[in-house]
């Protein structure tokens, strides 16, 4: 059989695809993957084919613009660049590799070119999730960030909906869809499906959005919650760790400074806090300099893992580095401070790691909100980031029992759940 999976975004969002292209082919299928060409070495690392969809100086801009990393415009840069752009391309890409009778295809909710030719071309489709706020519902409703001006000691303006009534949720859901999402979405797809002969969509969302076949989220059901509201297609399944980049060892320098960071005799956890802003371009030297005192003031060393370059001065007991094997990492690790992305969330629920969280935008303060209601980690809002918060936070999940047993439980929950086997069981019962 052939499949076709396709990915979009950046490469935190790219990397699970590849790993249930990776775990397709192990199964013996034919297996195409479908992204931007700049995500062609992990395809290569994957064993599986590639057939390139945009250009990686295309990506590229949309990450160098700095509204991409606003709330307010970097949710439409890349529905656009990464959504609506490529359609055309990612179309005419699967009509090429499309075998009739002998193709399943699978794709991100971002990949707006697949949805279109599973409809047109008649393509059993799947649509993979990796965040659950991408589903369409009314329970457990995105977390927006909540307004500067709110005090730390007042509810979340953004937990306020589960409160409100079941009607008022879905009015606020179809006011947002009708004035904020779909006039940036439903024109430039309802222009593209006229092309091929498909009819207009009332809706992006709610009418079009995922496959009628099959929903995949790769998330475990204890971190989505309970949604009534979902589709019957949607399976949950665990958190995606694809073992590339196992083979990738800490370098030699760096072990050295995780082998002389000192135990805490009490716990017998390593006396390093690493510091990882992801992609996220929100972080600044400012977060750098309250990172490095607060690990001070805690008496702890510390790790940045940024693609930034280090300030001019540097404390001697915390290293910057641009890339670290993450998984290799958390052993030595007493506690992550990072800005709640998914996958960085579900790496430290899997070591069992507390965790320190400044979400500013997209998934994040939906992921968030999740971890705090598991009990392993502290919130600290982007706009009032600042040492002496970093300093209590993460004295708060270091030194609480409470918090410790609650990351031991749900990395025993995670421990040898591997998500893939059942996401390519749903992929080949489409066919």
């Amino acid at each position: 059989m052939r499949v076709l999976i396709c990915a979009s975004g950046t490469v935190g969002d790219v990397h699970p695809l590849v790993g249930v292209a990776h775990a397709m082919r192990e199964r013996g299928h034919e297996v195409i993957l479908l992204a931007n060409e700049a995500y062609a070495p992990l395809a290569e690392e994957a064993g599986v084919q590639f057939e390139p969809v945009g250009k990686p100086e295309e990506l590229q801009t949309i990450k160098n613009n700095p509204k991409a990393w606003t709330y307010k415009h970097g949710w439409k840069l890349w529905v656009q660049g990464a959504g609506v752009a490529p359609m055309p391309d990612l179309y005419r890409a699967i009509e090429k590799l499309h075998r009739p009778g002998e193709t399943i295809l699978a794709g991100a909710y971002l990949c707006f070119g697949a949805r279109v030719a599973a409809e047109k071309l008649d393509i059993p489709y799947a649509t993979i999730h990796l965040n659950v706020h991408t589903i369409r519902t009314v329970y457990n409703i995105f977390a927006f960030p909540p307004p500067a001006w709110l005090p730390d000691c007042l509810p979340r303006s953004y937990l306020m909906s589960q409160w409100e009534p079941i009607w008022s949720r879905r009015l606020w859901l179809w006011l947002a869809e009708k004035f904020f999402i779909d006039p940036v979405m439903r024109k430039p797809i309802v222009r593209f499906r006229k092309t091929l002969g498909l009819p207009p969509l009332r809706t992006s969302i709610r009418e079009w959005w995922n496959s009628p076949q099959r929903i995949i989220g790769l998330f475990p059901d204890w971190w989505a919650g309970e949604h009534p509201d979902w589709p019957k297609s949607v399976i949950t399944t665990s958190f995606p760790f694809w073992a590339a980049g196992q083979k990738v060892e800490l370098g030699s320098e760096l072990r050295q400074f995780l082998d002389e960071a000192e135990r805490d005799t009490v716990s017998g956890w390593r006396k390093v806090i690493v510091f990882t802003p992801g992609a996220s371009a929100t972080h600044t030297a400012t977060h750098f300099m309250a990172f490095e005192r607060a690990c001070a003031s805690l008496g702890y060393c510390g790790l940045v893992i940024t693609s930034e370059p280090p300030p001019a001065e540097t404390s001697s007991h915390v290293r910057y580095e641009r890339y670290v094997p993450f998984q290799q990492l958390l052993s030595h690790v007493a506690a992550v401070v990072h800005h709640a992305g998914i996958g960085t969330s579900a790496y430290c629920l899997a070591a069992g790691i507390p965790q320190v969280v400044i979400p500013t935008l997209y998934n994040q303060p939906d992921s968030a909100v999740r971890l705090k209601r598991l009990g392993v980690a502290a919130e600290i809002r982007a706009e009032r980031f600042n040492e002496r918060r970093l300093t209590h936070a993460l004295e708060s999940v270091l030194r609480s029992p409470a918090v410790r047993a609650r990351c031991e439980d749900y990395a025993c929950r995670l421990r040898d759940v591997d998500p893939y086997p059942q996401a390519c069981d749903e992929l080949e019962a489409l066919a």
